[in-house]
């Protein structure tokens, strides 16, 4: 993790202790950005993304953390994915209401985390899992019966039931209608796990059974595919 404040105390002291300390250190006189606490000045625009970089290591490494607050921080941070996976731009958690095609009258519609724009303004399709940072592996089987557990599968299952959402006519129109959104061979994109519980050789093996339109990448390499573009 990146710490950007950290401050050592003796497990004797009071919390009251420790709440007038850091009030006393938040309301001290700044002379130089040596003094500030919590926070980092960025003078040029590669030391920002820099940071930034440092602050999604610091989001997926939470142990117990949600999908949503990897949504949320790449939502509030659009030029991470923008840079990370080359896109123009994405929508956030969109909602497509199922007009035809869905045999199940429960499923009332679909909701891709991220819907991504490539340069011919069609759009891929992306969804988040966890790191899993409590998994040692994310794939089961010896190399000729190599398959993804069922967190992956699962993720996998989703994003191959979002792109069949687009290939009825009245979904599309309703997507275009609503979010100017169009859906054409979408790459489709599973972003989970980390560099210790997702072995590259593995990885391959195990995506033997997928569609060749299927993209797995852990959080390290995504937050490595951003640092590139720095």
């Amino acid at each position: 993790k990146n710490i950007v404040h950290m401050d050592i105390t003796k497990n004797n002291n009071s919390k009251s202790y420790y709440e007038q300390h850091m009030k006393a250190k938040l309301s001290e006189r700044i002379n130089s950005t040596d003094d500030l606490h919590g926070m980092v000045y960025c003078k040029e625009p590669q030391i920002e993304d820099l940071m930034l970089s440092n602050q999604f290591l610091n989001t997926f490494l939470i142990p117990g953390l949600r999908e949503t607050t990897i949504g949320e921080f790449l939502k509030l941070n659009p030029k991470f994915i923008q840079k990370a996976l080359s896109c123009k731009s994405f929508l956030y958690e969109p909602a497509f209401d199922w007009i035809e095609g869905n045999p199940d009258p429960d499923e009332k519609n679909i909701n891709p985390d991220l819907l991504l724009e490539r340069a011919d303004n069609k759009f891929n399709i992306c969804d988040l899992k966890l790191p899993k940072l409590d998994k040692q592996n994310l794939t089961k089987g010896k190399h000729k019966r190599r398959r993804f557990v069922d967190t992956v599968q699962e993720g996998i299952a989703q994003l191959v039931n979002y792109e069949e959402y687009f290939t009825f006519d009245k979904n599309r129109e309703f997507a275009k209608n609503k979010y100017n959104v169009e859906v054409e061979e979408p790459e489709l994109i599973l972003i989970v796990g980390n560099y210790e519980n997702l072995n590259a050789e593995e990885v391959r093996e195990a995506s033997r059974s997928l569609k060749s339109n299927c993209r797995i990448i852990d959080y390290d390499t995504l937050n490595t595919l951003f640092l590139n573009k720095v």
